[in-house]
């Protein structure tokens, strides 16, 4: 086994967050944004307003996509380097975890366009 596997043997999980932008029925109910992404930090802050009082709550990830980043920035970054395990003959998996809503069909599949038939 070459010493480049060898060495990368111990990290086998990485988490990657990727906030979603509002989607149209966010954006026209004015929907309070209470998720921000600090990409370069790694971070997501995540505000709560519990008795008038604004509670920020922060949260450090392997790698951060904001809601501007886009599809092929995450997919040169977070799944090119998987792809390339598998063809070197390694297990890998991309797991997408969420509550229904959060945009783990938007992170896999992108924006999805359906035509009115």
């Amino acid at each position: 086994m070459s010493g480049r596997h060898e060495k990368e043997k111990g990290v086998n999980v990485q988490v990657l967050l990727r906030c979603r932008p509002f989607s149209e029925d966010e954006k026209r109910n004015c929907a309070p944004e209470v998720v921000r992404c600090r990409e370069y930090q790694r971070e997501v802050s995540v505000s709560q307003n519990i008795a008038g009082k604004q509670i920020d709550r922060i949260f450090t990830f392997d790698k951060v996509f904001g809601p501007t980043a886009q599809q092929k920035d995450l997919y040169d970054q977070a799944v090119v380097p998987i792809v390339n395990e598998v063809l070197e003959g390694f297990n890998c998996t991309i797991f997408a975890y969420g509550q229904t809503g959060t945009g783990k069909t938007y992170t896999m599949e992108g924006e999805c366009k359906r035509s009115k038939v």
